[in-house]
């Protein structure tokens, strides 16, 4: 019976590890397409500890797609690499902010996706953290919002939700019976 319990103990905590239903802080950035974005990264350490290593993931990609590598200590030169197919030099992570951040610039709609921070501690347990981007395409139609009108009659009510399509943007108006609202952007 305990060998079961542990067998079920050992799959269990290795599904987790694997599959991360593990709780890692989640944020959410929206930016349009050619906008500088900064990706925030909890780097901050207790006393007596400092961080040795920083990588950035994209969920469809197994590998880092960005590091900082501070093994041979602050004082010395610290090793940034980017990965030439998804940021090139657009990337720069600011390792002297709080939080740190990954700083992308002139984004793309192809940047958009789920990135997962990893920050190694010479002392401390490895800290991960999850950000959610997204990137409107400015230049694409298919984004654009379009242009509503409405008429308020006697006995209609006095506001109007207007909902733009493409930039999930939702507005709403107050009017008075009889007037006309027309919305473009």
């Amino acid at each position: 019976m305990a060998f079961l319990l542990h067998t079920i103990l050992f799959v269990a905590i290795g599904f987790s590890a694997i599959y991360g239903i593990k709780d890692v802080p989640q944020k959410h950035i929206e930016a349009i397409s050619g906008e500088t974005i900064y990706l925030p990264c909890n780097v901050s350490i207790n006393e007596g500890d400092e961080v040795v290593l920083i990588l950035w993931y994209r969920e469809d990609r197994g590998t880092p797609i960005y590091s900082v590598d501070i093994r041979e200590g602050v004082k010395k030169s610290i090793k940034r690499w980017s990965d030439e197919n998804i940021f090139g030099e657009r990337a720069y992570f600011i390792l002297d902010k709080e939080p740190g951040t990954l700083s992308i610039q002139s984004t793309m709609y192809t940047d958009s996706g789920t990135y997962r921070c990893r920050v190694d501690f010479l002392k401390a347990q490895t800290r991960n953290s999850k950000i959610i981007v997204t990137v409107i395409d400015s230049d694409n139609d298919s984004n654009s919002v379009s242009e509503t009108a409405a008429e308020l009659r006697d006995g209609d009510s006095g506001s109007i939700a207007v909902v733009s399509e493409g930039l999930a943007h939702k507005k709403t108006e107050k009017a008075s019976p009889g007037s006309v609202i027309k919305h473009t952007a």
